[in-house]
């Protein structure tokens, strides 16, 4: 029989030198745990900072076209270029990330912590620009992380693609190891990209939480008729939406109207302005606990004089948000007509600049309206990227075919 005892006692001396011989590997691969750690948190910055990015180039891109907006007879924003679309890409990374250091005037760089030397680069086809152009995404009008968008020209090569339909940021992050340095590797490098699309007002039910109204559109298919309240004419039962296409869109003698949204005298019997529900309660108020997962379709409404904060951030350009409602951009659930006594049948979702109480208009409709218990928007143009499938947001994006007007904007995963 072996005695591992003795055994142990007469060849005390070989551990040590095991363990000599172990110590760089373990060290080593302690090291390399640490770095891919490390890794793995610089992975995560680095996203936060392109999704940041994506979305501010891609509202600057959605802010430019609806600055072409005319049709409305708003004062539209100021048109942004190229270059003002780089910008906005630059800054988002410069406010997200630690080092970045190609900024322009008007961004404010998020400083390295002392004695760090990473150093974010560009990832993009040509290593050089941090942001692209989509002009296309296969399979069309894909909403998940398996899309791959088609390139167009990139984000400051001195013109907007005509094409353009969203803006994709890539970075590749590059910083010092810190125990890996022991088997010669001296840096590790992290990738993200992010994009961020712009897509129909229409389709906005399945990218972005319903605003806290219901707008009666009517369609002139029901009888006795209702429609909305247009405060501009002071004129009841307005049919704005034209029926000639999936979804309907708003009638263009209609934009730049300002209508009664929510008040108390939206179900008057000479006003008509709630699709039908005959009911004293009804003031224009959307359950917005139940969003449409496709158009059409019957989306309850609330009684009750006072509007809830917007859930989530309805994606406008400005879009309003929580608890403010008055000079913002609000995408709207437009019905048709009465679903049943409890619900309305929304066609589409309309862009409407809003604002508290009524003021400024004579209409007996708004009587009695103030900032707690009133509201009223201005029809504004839809922004259109080509055909759309009814409710499903599918968009072929064609150059040349963009619309100006108000679009949603929506991060895409990737």
């Amino acid at each position: 029989m072996i005695d591992f005892l003795r055994l142990g006692g007469r060849h005390r001396g070989q551990m040590a030198v095991l363990l000599a011989f172990a110590f760089p590997g373990l060290l080593a691969m302690t090291g390399v745990t640490v770095d891919l750690g490390f890794a793995y948190v610089h992975r995560r910055e680095l996203q936060n900072a392109v999704d940041a990015a994506a979305q501010a180039g891609a509202t600057k891109l959605a802010q430019h076209y609806e600055s072409l907006n005319s049709a409305t007879g708003l004062t539209p924003p100021a048109n942004q270029t190229d270059a003002d679309i780089k910008t906005g890409v630059l800054c988002g990374l410069a406010g997200a990330l630690p080092g970045f250091t190609d900024v322009s005037a008007g961004c404010t760089a998020t400083a390295l912590p002392t004695g760090a030397s990473a150093v974010p680069m560009p990832d993009g086809p040509d290593g050089t620009n941090y942001a692209w152009y989509v002009t296309g995404e296969t399979p069309t009008g894909c909403v998940t992380s398996a899309c791959t968008p088609t390139l167009g020209a990139a984000v400051g090569s001195g013109a907007i693609d005509p094409a353009a339909a969203g803006v994709r940021v890539m970075v590749r992050y590059s910083y010092p190891t810190f125990f890996a340095k022991i088997v010669g590797v001296q840096t590790l490098n992290v990738q993200a990209s992010a994009r961020a699309m712009l897509r129909p007002t229409s389709a906005i039910s399945l990218f972005a939480s319903n605003g806290p109204f219901i707008v009666c559109g009517g369609d002139g298919s029901v009888s006795p008729t209702f429609g909305a309240m247009d405060l501009t004419t002071d004129t009841a039962k307005v049919q704005l939406l034209d029926t000639s296409t999936t979804p309907p869109h708003a009638k263009s003698q209609y934009l730049g109207h300002t209508f009664l949204v929510h008040g108390s005298h939206l179900g008057d019997n000479t006003i008509e302005g709630d699709c039908g529900i005959n009911s004293a309660t009804y003031k224009g108020l959307a359950d917005e606990s139940n969003t449409c997962a496709s158009l059409p379709c019957d989306m309850p409404w609330l009684g009750g004089d006072h509007a809830g904060p917007v859930v989530g951030i309805v994606q406008g350009i400005p879009s309003c948000s929580g608890a403010n409602q008055d000079n913002c951009v609000m995408i709207l659930p437009v019905a048709s007509q009465a679903a049943n006594g409890s619900a309305l049948h929304v066609v589409t979702f309309l862009p409407f600049w809003m604002h508290t109480g009524a003021s400024g208009y004579s209409s007996s409709a708004a009587n009695g309206c103030n900032s707690s218990n009133c509201n009223i928007g201005t029809l504004l143009q839809s922004g259109a990227l080509a055909d759309v499938t009814a409710g499903t947001g599918v968009v072929t994006i064609t150059s040349g075919f963009i619309t100006s007007g108000t679009f949603a904007v929506q991060s895409q995963p990737e």
